[in-house]
């Protein structure tokens, strides 16, 4: 062990050197909203207001918030079209024939495009927004003529349509309407309805795929660079300031001037042990110079002493764990892009559905003007898929044949309603697939 003094030029030197360091390594980290709080005996704490892993937390929750709407706004119409209304033919009394609520209004456009005379019974509509039965819908054809302007109008806005000046145009415009897609479409009123649906459904599916390049470059962000260089370009969000008493003050401050390097704080304090013991050993043989040198000691012990408090400010402030973090962003990753591929899956199974109905009402449009018994159908698709239909007849005297069972599993890949007993079947397939019924040509 040696027995000289240390030199003090050198020790000044490596404090000089450490103190640098200190502040070189603190600059490298983010700026934090924190709160000092002084106690009753005046010393100082610090707090920070927001930890990363909060600030994530908050982001998280955000985005499954945006999620749970658009999930919500899939389910309502998912229900919409899986809602039935009910078609009562006067000619088969105690019969209910149920369409979903996409298919309700088409159905009714074709078989109102089977009328030949003013007396024949219309089939009803609903309203285009609420899907309720419109009020003061006419019964016959003639009350469609007997209608005054203001009427029509009325009508035409609970159909979607946009009202009309002249009443010759309103009356051919409404029959137009009823029928729409059908013998008496004039103008591009058909294509409206379907047009419309296409562009909503497109903009939907814009603002998913938008979100997720959002959520994508978000987490892009955060995971391939360092979370220190990341989060220094970054303004953590303000809470408002609260008054919180005299002793409390809410500053933003670096943590430059907060947070010291331990490793650095500990390894100074390990040499200056060293020190101290190796003027221990020697202090006997030195008594003169011991006396100088405990003078000097003293002086660096009192700025020691000065710097413990100090230290104390920061002990509330927790350094993050990276891996910590690096770990919830990416369960957060994960968990947000399954709610995304979810949605994603709903929006194909919505737009695989409006397909089928888009099918099936063009094939209901053509079968519509079938009359004879070796005219060949146009095949509809499984409501569901878009698939095609297996047993499905290929002509219409083909439907005389067909069983009871393949009748039900037809009705069901329509999304029709299968009653009981062949005959009901039969008349309830052949309202599906848009042909003129046998018996009678008035439905209410």
């Amino acid at each position: 062990m040696s027995s000289q003094p240390p030199n003090w030029d050198d020790v000044e030197q490596a404090i000089k050197e450490l103190r640098n360091d200190l502040r070189a390594k603190a600059a490298t980290l983010d700026d934090l909203t924190v709160q000092v709080k002084k106690g009753r005996d005046g010393a100082e704490t610090v707090e920070p207001e927001q930890s990363p892993i909060d600030c994530m937390d908050q982001i998280a929750k955000l985005l499954n918030q945006r999620m749970d709407r658009i999930d919500q706004g899939l389910t309502e119409i998912h229900t919409k079209m899986l809602a039935t209304r009910v078609f009562t033919p006067t000619n088969i009394p105690d019969t209910r024939l149920t369409f979903p609520y996409s298919e309700f209004n088409n159905v009714a456009r074709v078989q109102n495009s089977h009328l030949d005379h003013h007396r024949d019974v219309l089939a009803s509509f609903h309203n285009a927004v609420t899907n309720e039965p419109i009020a003061d819908f006419p019964c016959i054809v003639e009350d469609l003529y007997a209608m005054d302007l203001a009427a029509i109008n009325s009508l035409l806005h609970e159909l979607g349509e946009s009202p009309t000046t002249n009443l010759p145009d309103g009356q051919e415009k409404l029959l137009a309407t009823r029928t729409d897609g059908i013998r008496y479409l004039k103008g591009p009123a058909g294509s409206s309805f379907l047009h419309k649906q296409k562009e909503e459904q497109h903009f939907n599916r814009a603002s998913l795929s938008n979100s997720n390049n959002i959520l994508i470059a978000l987490l892009s962000a955060i995971t391939t660079h360092s979370f220190n260089a990341t989060m220094k370009q970054k303004t953590l969000p303000e809470r408002p300031k609260v008054d919180n008493g005299p002793n409390i003050v809410t500053t933003t401050t670096t943590m430059a001037a907060l947070i010291p390097n331990f490793d650095i704080v500990d390894t100074f304090v390990d040499d200056v042990q060293i020190t101290a013991n190796d003027y221990a050993q020697t202090a006997q043989a030195h008594a003169t110079a011991a006396a100088t040198h405990a003078t000097a000691a003293q002086t660096h012990a009192n700025h020691i002493a000065a710097v413990v408090p100090e230290l104390k400010k920061y002990r509330n402030v927790a350094a993050p764990d990276l891996q910590a973090v690096m770990d919830r962003i990416d369960r957060m990753a994960d968990a947000v892009m399954r709610r995304f591929d979810a949605i994603d899956d709903r929006f194909d199974t919505l737009d695989t559905k409006m397909q089928a109905t888009n099918f099936n009402n063009m094939a209901r449009t053509q079968n519509s003007f079938l009359t004879n018994e070796t005219d060949a159908l146009v095949p509809l698709h499984n409501w569901e898929n878009n698939s095609t239909i297996v047993d499905l007849p290929a002509t219409l005297g083909d439907i005389k044949s067909l069983r009871n069972l393949v009748l039900g599993e037809i009705l069901e890949a329509l999304g029709a309603p299968v009653p009981t007993g062949v005959d009901l079947r039969k008349e309830g397939l052949r309202v599906a697939l848009g042909l003129k019924p046998p018996m009678s040509r008035s439905y209410t």
